[in-house]
């Protein structure tokens, strides 16, 4: 993707230099794809609530009075910042990557967490909203991951990478059908494995987590509050929505030192509804 030659790159240990494995961010600095609202603005709480030093949110639209961001940035002043990109062109995440360490001179965690579904039968799809969700959400991850494997290569230091799968990676929604959506969210583990693979000699891991039926507007505008209940119940598990603040602690682990054997992996975060 960014057009380079093989190079043998120097290698790098995730072993922690400190004996004790820290299992907070205390003074990194995080960059989240599609942090704005929902379960990117979680992440971005729960990052600079376990010490780190900054956060950036990388999203289309500036934040507004209605996002969760505004909020992040009101209880953390000065810590968290919105950054202009779109992860479909890589250009525009170069820019951000560069307008990020020229603030902070280093980037500790990446966070690709932008998606986007359009939910309608597998028939109804065009040609066009294929290619939307397939930019977004497998294009937009690779670049990603992408620019963050190049910055952390740049800076000869090992880095973490996070990115937001879904439980439809490992199964199917029938409630809310979106074959583009499960299309690009299996895919992912395929990138995720490949990414941890390549470059875990230079130090950098990368993981993902699938986000099981966790409130927020993209999950529950679909159902009443009755038909989720009469669901939740053949599901079992927790019997409830999980909250985005439920999700934050397996990035902050996945971006800590405390993971820092771990790459590779995706972890389910999802209630326990595996019941059929």
């Amino acid at each position: 993707m960014l057009g380079k030659e093989k190079i043998d790159y120097s290698t790098n240990s995730t072993l922690p230099t400190s004996r004790k494995l820290e299992t907070g961010l205390p003074g990194k600095v995080i960059l989240i794809t599609g942090a704005n609202t929902g379960i990117g603005a979680a992440i971005a709480k729960g990052c600079l609530d376990a010490g780190a030093k900054s956060v950036y949110s990388l999203d289309l639209k500036e934040p507004s009075g209605t996002n969760e961001f505004v909020t992040v940035q009101a209880e953390y002043p000065g810590q968290a910042f919105y950054l202009n990109g779109d992860v479909t062109k890589i250009e525009t995440l170069q820019k951000a990557f560069a307008t990020v360490l020229e603030k902070e001179e280093t980037i500790d965690g990446v966070v690709a967490n932008a998606g986007v579904t359009i939910r309608k039968g597998a028939l109804e799809y065009t040609p066009e909203e294929w290619d939307f969700i397939i930019n977004v959400n497998l294009k937009g991850v690779v670049n990603t991951c992408n620019v963050a494997v190049d910055t952390f290569l740049s800076l000869r230091k090992p880095g973490s990478i996070v990115v937001t799968a879904s439980m439809v990676s490992h199964g199917t929604n029938k409630s809310a059908p979106s074959l583009p959506y499960q299309a690009t969210k299996s895919a992912i583990l395929g990138v995720v494995r490949g990414f941890a693979a390549e470059f875990g000699p230079q130090g950098i891991r990368i993981n993902c987590v699938s986000p099981g039926y966790i409130q927020t507007a993209l999950t529950t505008y679909h159902l009443t509050d009755d038909m989720w209940d009469y669901k939740l119940g053949i599901w079992g598990g927790l019997h409830r929505l999980g909250e985005p603040r439920e999700l934050a602690g397996t990035y902050v682990y996945f971006l800590s030192d405390a993971s820092s054997f771990t790459s590779g992996v995706d972890i389910k975060v999802h209630g326990a509804t595996d019941a059929w």
